[in-house]
């Protein structure tokens, strides 16, 4: 049963659009954020969450500063800025002088986004 679960995830994620995934991503994310919050943002699993956050804002960002993407250029801009801001918010939750929720809220509302584009493809 569980090699049969195992494949279905795979053809998922193998079916998913950039977009799709973006969004399960941001996602993981999220709930890492959320975790580490509900923890009392301390120890390890703050700084898992935080740095898993940044490497995927870290992608996003080289994706949009790579030849060939598509995205217009004033959006490629916006996510490289807001993944500047991701990177120096992370530094200043780590050190206690800001909070995670702020991280989330971005994350939720860009996959709000995404979710909203990708149901716009499909209709």
């Amino acid at each position: 049963m569980m090699m049969s679960i195992n494949a279905y995830r795979k053809t998922t994620v193998a079916a998913e659009t950039p977009q799709q995934m973006e969004q399960r991503a941001l996602s993981e994310a999220i709930v890492r954020l959320r975790t580490a919050q509900d923890q009392g943002l301390k120890g390890p699993p703050l700084v898992a969450a935080l740095e898993f956050n940044r490497e995927l804002w870290r992608l996003l960002a080289n994706d949009c500063l790579g030849k060939g993407n598509g995205l217009p250029a004033a959006l490629r801009a916006a996510i490289v800025s807001i993944a500047l801001w991701v990177q120096r918010h992370s530094s200043d939750v780590a050190a206690g002088r800001e909070s995670v929720s702020d991280l989330i809220d971005v994350n939720q509302e860009i996959a709000r986004g995404l979710a909203a584009q990708s149901t716009l493809r499909a209709a």
